[in-house]
């Protein structure tokens, strides 16, 4: 019997994360529409429950424009679809920040496409200032894209303190 390789375990183990977090995603959704739709629940002091049906993105942008920002998400889960495919295997946290950013991409297209709009649904605020509501998707993106850019800048600081250890071998 043919063992798997470590290549295609690792891409099972990064797309079977991806249908686990759009789930995630998909099903608190639902429980925020069933829940929270009539009237928001106050959790905490700063945090409550509170279902919004969002036409754009991310803070209100692009309002006007439902068939870009479903094109645009499409084309985003595409792309993040072959990085995902392409990531090296020992490459953990390039993993893990590309099947973040696919996840919470697919969740927000599948409300686009079902609703017309995003769900969202958790509001944090301090008396008067608030932080615009959220979903699970919009946190698997930002986090996804905040790991993606730490791998970024940690890699290249090991790339040069690597480069650098070597220069000074050979002097």
């Amino acid at each position: 019997m043919r063992s798997i390789s470590p290549q295609v375990k690792s891409r099972l183990r990064w797309f079977s994360l991806v249908v686990l977090l759009v789930v995630v995603d998909y099903v608190s959704k639902l429980l925020a529409l069933h829940f929270f739709e009539e009237e928001p629940v106050k959790l905490l002091p700063f945090f409550s429950f509170e279902c919004y049906c969002n036409p754009g993105a991310a803070f209100g942008f692009l309002v006007g424009f439902p068939k870009f920002l479903m094109l645009f998400s499409v084309v985003a889960s595409i792309l993040f679809a072959i990085l995902i495919y392409r990531v090296p295997y020992h490459r953990f946290w390039l993993g893990l920040a590309f099947t973040g950013i696919l996840a919470g991409a697919i969740g927000n297209l599948i409300d686009r496409i079902l609703r017309g709009c995003v769900i969202d649904f958790l509001h944090f605020y301090i008396g008067d200032l608030s932080y615009p509501i959220f979903n699970f998707a919009d946190s698997f993106i930002t986090l996804g894209a905040i790991t993606w850019l730490l791998v970024h800048v940690l890699h290249k600081e090991k790339v040069a303190t690597e480069s650098e250890a070597e220069d000074s071998e050979a002097s």
